[in-house]
């Protein structure tokens, strides 16, 4: 059963009730893709976040305006929006307000008679999110051992994105980090990464008077919506 929320966070003070009073239901997929599975591997608490700005005319200079916002949980894949009778809905994904997916804007009108307000002609506006920005987990390993198992107490990791061909680009906050093992692993995690974008992990550790690191080259992978990902270091 899905669980349609229906909110109105702000309003502006433009005839208010001229744009108000109509249900809109919309659905959203996540790369195409239902969301329930892609949500679950975005940064907990990302939500879908509804600009909303109706009119109580259709194309009209001097139409009244109401701008208003509400929100639903990711995994819902649809909410019941109150629109007013011409309408254009943007939906982001955001991430403690920072923006983590963008979709196209979506002009809804429940307002006309005679026909569906979604576009092809339903009474279900569909939304298509894209993640614009992904979370990276490196697990660290020790020549193809657990942390624990190879006596390392403790990893120094640094990320870095390759923009073009033999140039890395320090990643903002990522250089440097220390990491811990705990409970018998080591994880190095970073969320803000470009979609897309390439980057590498390089690290370093030290145990019982041998040092280890990966290649010069570091271990590279291709961001997504959640990367997981495997870094060995080597004795040197």
């Amino acid at each position: 059963m899905r669980l349609f929320v229906s909110a109105v966070l702000l309003t502006s003070t433009f005839a208010i009730s001229a744009c108000s009073g109509y249900d809109v239901d919309v659905v959203w997929t996540i790369d195409g893709t239902e969301p329930a599975a892609l949500c679950s591997s975005l940064p907990e608490g990302t939500d879908v976040h509804f600009s909303i700005r109706s009119r109580d005319v259709a194309n009209s200079a001097n139409a009244a305006v109401t701008e208003t916002s509400t929100t639903a949980a990711c995994a819902d894949g649809g909410a019941k929006l109150s629109t007013g009778p011409f309408a254009e809905i943007v939906a982001e994904l955001r991430s403690d307000d920072v923006i983590v997916g963008v979709a196209p804007p979506v002009s809804v009108t429940p307002g006309a008679p005679d026909q569906g307000y979604g576009a092809d002609g339903t009474d279900v506006a569909t939304i298509d999110l894209r993640v614009t920005s992904g979370s990276v987990f490196a697990t660290l390993t020790v020549v193809g051992d657990s942390c624990a198992d190879a006596g390392v107490d403790n990893f120094t990791v640094s990320l870095f994105e390759i923009p073009e061909p033999r140039t890395l680009v320090p990643v903002d906050g990522a250089v440097g980090v220390d990491v811990a093992c705990t409970d018998g692993a080591a994880v190095f995690s970073h969320a803000g990464l470009r979609v897309s974008g390439q980057y590498v992990v390089q690290a370093t550790a030290s145990a019982g008077g041998t040092s280890y690191g990966t290649p010069s080259s570091g271990a590279g992978f291709v961001a997504a919506a959640a990367t997981f990902v495997t870094v060995d270091l080597q004795a040197r």
